[in-house]
């Protein structure tokens, strides 16, 4: 390090009293200077020195003409050194490199600071590492760390391959894993306990409550403390039949007094009545509830358990048409914040005035690579190498049924149909205009059917309606209270009811209804989360009979029908995608190793050779 700025500055310099000039040989002299005198040294000085870098320091703000005279961005020109040349009171001073030449003054400030980390070591110039010893000292002491040799290539790919992102692992090796997971599962989990805070990305029907299961039971070993996973609601009892098949002991509790040693199971909404700080592991089932990036839930859940040593994230859908959601996870796990990672991988295209951000094309494979590195993904067994035997599905079969309605009816001026736009008012409006005839319509099919059947709907009067004209039919709506709502579920999923009328946002997650083989959707919205959701209910590993879904729309509905085609054909491509691009450090995560030695059987000539 130089000598203090106090120390080394003379009194000629700008932030110094009285003014500064240049004598005919280049030298400097000191003036108390008056007004005359500094107007005079002002023209010599623009004169002498290089105008360019004199424009250059006017130009900026405050800040950064601090930074240049403090040496931390030299962006002043040869004709400057000449002009002011260092005198061996200036030597080993930071100041100093305000009048050295540097390639960092014309560059960009992206440049710039890559080159000062030593990223563009050989265009630097050996003036520029003795200006700025400091920052090239990684390379150096990785040459006083090798007895002084010079980095051949492969020991720069190390190099580089330290300095990466991939999340690290927090995790153990598990002992012995229950024999009724499938290989699949059997990967998953241990990929799970290994990194200690992952996710797990396994389509509906490939045994997620299974893995969750496990995990739990696994992390509350280690930790000798009690586990927690939280549930949708009604999801809980489920949950803990799982739980049960698998060998895990696990009891359903509703508030801190319930809490025991071993797995307990909570809904979302119990979450207050807990103190999590007792658990030393935590599951999230469906928890694509991070999706929204400043939601009060997302946020209660990251600050909760921020310290929880053991993290899981299980969901079937991440992220259908956006990737935050993956940020939202990430953040959850401790990998990196939602904001991070748009700005390194993702650029937001101001052109088109929205807020979407698109994944940057040269950084398709670092994206999905760091994602790898805390998450797993399959659409089928195969992905994470099992066997598809079993779990390719039966047929899934869409009827369209359109609702006839007059179109003239409120029309506005001037025009002859109706046209409703895509905005939530005009949706609304258009819903209550067609809801006898909607309902009607999805009374008849569900009455026709001799089956178990879902009715979906969107609103609380479409739902009363359904309810009405539907005799044996059982209703889930926002005004039951938590038990009553459960109680509702449970008796469609023993079946004990033929027919249950529900919104996808109450019962469209998590649920086993494999019995029911029809669905009826008298109405339907813009989300095809909630659409995908609903429809996986009941087609889903252990269906073994074609599942029928009848869309009941208006005449005037179909733009919203068209864009749920559209998402689902995005969410296709994203999944796709998506697995193709973590296939391959999903694949080279269980290479083994080849340790067999080498054969070697020489021909007959050459056996007596020595």
């Amino acid at each position: 390090m130089g000598k203090e700025p106090t120390e080394c500055l003379p009194e000629s310099f700008p932030h110094a009293p009285g003014s500064w000039r240049f004598s005919a040989t280049g030298s400097i002299s000191t003036t108390s200077g008056s007004a005359s005198s500094a107007r005079a040294s002002k023209r010599q000085q623009r004169r002498r020195c290089s105008s360019g870098s004199i424009r250059r320091l006017r130009r900026t703000g405050s800040r950064a003409r601090t930074r240049r005279r403090d040496g931390e961005w030299p962006g002043c020109s040869a004709s400057l050194k000449r002009a002011m040349p260092p005198s061996p009171r200036w030597q080993g001073c930071n100041h100093h490199a305000l009048f050295c030449t540097s390639v960092l003054g014309r560059t960009s400030d992206r440049t710039s600071s890559r080159r000062r980390r030593g990223m563009v070591g050989r265009s630097c110039g050996p003036s520029l590492r003795k200006v700025f010893p400091e920052q090239f000292r990684p390379l150096e002491s990785w040459k006083r760390r090798h007895g002084g040799r010079s980095m051949s290539m492969q020991d720069y790919h190390a190099f580089i391959a330290s300095k990466g992102i991939a999340a690290s692992s927090h995790g153990f090796a598990p002992q012995a894993l229950p024999e009724r997971l499938f290989t699949h599962q059997r990967t998953a989990v241990e990929f799970a306990l290994g990194k200690g805070r992952a996710a797990l990305f396994l389509d509906t029907g490939l045994g997620k409550s299974g893995c969750e299961a496990v995990f739990a039971d696994e992390a509350r070993r280690e930790t000798n403390r009690p586990a927690l996973i939280l549930t949708p609601l009604a999801v809980a009892r489920q949950m803990q039949r799982e739980c049960e098949a698998f060998g895990v002991e696990a009891r359903v509790i509703r508030e801190d007094a319930d809490v025991f040693p071993g797995v307990n199971i909570a809904n979302y909404e119990r979450l207050g009545k807990l103190d999590v700080t007792r658990f030393g592991a935590v599951v999230l089932d469906e928890s694509s509830i991070l999706k929204s990036f400043m939601g009060s839930t997302k946020c209660q859940l990251v600050e909760a358990f921020a310290q929880t040593p053991y993290r899981l994230a299980a969901t079937a859908t991440p992220a259908p048409n956006d990737h935050m959601e993956l940020g939202t996870h990430s953040e959850f796990l401790g990998a990196m914040g939602p904001m991070e990672m748009l700005c390194r991988w993702f650029i937001n295209d101001t052109s088109t005035a929205s807020q979407e951000w698109r994944l940057k094309g040269h950084a398709v494979g670092d994206f999905w690579s760091w994602v790898s590195s805390w998450a797993r993904a399959a659409s089928l067994p195969s992905d994470l190498g099992g066997d598809d035997a079993g779990f390719i599905l039966p047929p899934l079969v869409h009827q369209i049924h359109k609702v006839g309605v007059d179109i003239m009816d409120g029309a506005q001026d001037g025009m002859l149909f109706r046209i409703p736009d895509n905005s939530a008012t005009a949706i609304h409006a258009e819903k209550q205009r067609t809801l006898v005839e909607r309902v009607a319509c999805a009374a008849e099919i569900a009455n026709a059917d001799t089956g178990y059947v879902i009715v979906w709907c969107e609103r609380d009067d479409e739902s009363a309606a359904l309810t009405a004209a539907i005799p044996d039919a059982i209703e889930l709506h926002g005004k039951l209270k938590p038990q009553e709502k459960e109680a509702v579920l449970e008796a469609f999923t023993l079946g004990e009811r033929r027919v249950i009328v529900a919104k996808p946002k109450m019962a469209g997650f998590g649920l086993n209804w494999q019995h029911a083989r029809t669905q009826v959707f008298a109405s339907i919205s813009h989300s095809y989360e909630r659409y995908y959701q609903a429809i996986r209910r009941s087609w889903r590993f252990g269906q073994t009979e074609q599942v029928t879904a009848h869309i009941v729309i208006a005449e005037t509905e179909h733009g919203i029908w068209r864009d749920i085609q559209r998402k689902a054909a995005d969410h296709d491509k994203m999944k796709r995608a998506m697995s193709e691009a973590m296939r391959g450090a999903q694949i080279t995560a269980h290479k083994r190793a080849y340790t067999r030695s080498a054969d070697v059987t020489l021909p007959a000539f050459l056996g007596g050779i020595a």
